[in-house]
């Protein structure tokens, strides 16, 4: 089955394509901040692109582009989407707060407006999700895992989806005229790097449905950014500290990250023991 079957040929093109068209489209952009921010959105919707056209090419046909990556979902899938962003950055506010690398600024605490517009921001983060998932987790992470092993297969689209970021983390890095860029893009991609293990933990969990990915990225994304800020833009919201430390994507979330990814060690090699057996 699609991805799993899909040849060498097409996880080759899938990967040349669209870490080319990061690293191009991020070269043609160096120069215009006028209109960097308006087209490197693209980059969010390029690896569906490449692996649509590349399913079509396998399927010879349209009918099954979307079929093939969404066969069900799980409970645990979806528990596991909620609760682990929501407990990971619970942990690094209270690190934060125990360490005092930041301190809870109780006037931005989340108001009414904030509660009414957090289901459509969940509903759009999702929705803005989908367009990186289909290629990562729906096609090159079961594509590489059916060959090398789900860890294997896990650190290696890590790597590449690392690699995929950081011509665009450079170019925003430079046009938000951050004191180092290079520093913004080695850590921009170690946090995509550790981020790849729980995403594609909730993505076996979930049978290979996208659905339990794209809702852990919606709910990481609105929690990171609401309740503690972002570190590209050097924002705060309710926690106050320095936002590329005490942050899910900054220097304490890579820390928890790069420790987590023994757990999902351990887990994914417990899921392959498990099929190896069924």
């Amino acid at each position: 089955m699609w991805p799993k079957n899909a040849s060498t040929t097409h996880i080759i093109t899938f990967v040349a394509v669209t870490v080319s068209a990061s690293l191009i489209l991020a070269l043609l952009l160096s120069n215009k901040p006028d209109i960097a921010f308006s087209l490197v959105g693209i980059l969010m919707v390029f690896p569906m692109m490449t692996a649509m056209a590349v399913n079509i090419l396998h399927h010879e046909g349209q009918a099954k582009i979307i079929k093939t990556i969404f066969p069900g979902i799980t409970k645990r899938s979806v528990i596991f989407a909620i609760l682990y962003p929501i407990a990971f950055l619970t942990l690094l506010i209270l690190i934060g707060v125990v360490s005092r690398l930041a301190t809870i600024n109780f006037e931005n605490l989340m108001d009414l407006k904030d509660l009414i517009i957090l289901p459509i921001s969940l509903a759009l983060a999702m929705l803005v999700a989908f367009g990186e998932e289909y290629g990562w987790r729906g096609f090159l992470l079961p594509a590489l895992a059916s060959r090398i092993g789900k860890f294997k297969a896990t650190a290696t689209v890590g790597l590449i989806w690392a690699l995929y970021h950081a011509p665009a983390i450079y170019l925003m890095s430079n046009i938000l005229d951050s004191q180092n860029p290079m520093q913004m893009s080695l850590l921009q991609g170690g946090i995509v790097f550790c981020l790849s293990f729980p995403l594609a933990y909730c993505y076996f969990l979930g049978k290979g449905s996208l659905i339990p990915v794209l809702l852990f990225r919606a709910v990481w994304n609105s929690f990171n950014g609401i309740v503690i800020g972002s570190n590209l833009a050097e924002a705060n919201r309710f926690i106050q500290g320095n936002p590329l430390i005490v942050n899910g994507e900054g220097i304490l979330g890579l820390v928890l990250g790069l420790i987590a990814i023994y757990l999902f060690y351990r887990l994914l090699q417990a899921m392959e023991k498990k099929s190896e057996q069924a």
